[in-house]
């Protein structure tokens, strides 16, 4: 998995999008938690991208552009992290 997002809420490290061999444009969404060194999947993003925007804000973790074949994406997504098992 290359070209991905992450960024990090309540302790946890979230990784969203990317490639994989299989997938130009992914929509996984991954959660690993250093306290107990475990990852999970958690839902996945609306449309799969590579390359997008991550940031978090208030418990609330934003993705957004991208790249989706063939043009740049503008998706905007607020994903609540409490929501995400």
């Amino acid at each position: 998995m290359d070209e991905i997002g992450a960024t990090a809420v309540d302790g946890k490290v979230y990784v969203i999008g990317g490639q994989t061999k299989e997938d130009p444009h992914s929509p996984l969404v991954e959660e690993y938690n250093p306290a107990t060194n475990i990852w999970r999947t958690c839902a996945p993003l609306p449309e799969g991208l590579s390359h997008p925007g991550v940031t978090s804000m208030g418990g609330k973790i934003y993705v957004f552009g991208g790249f989706l074949t063939p043009v740049v994406s503008i998706v905007i997504d607020s994903l609540n992290t409490g929501s995400l098992d």
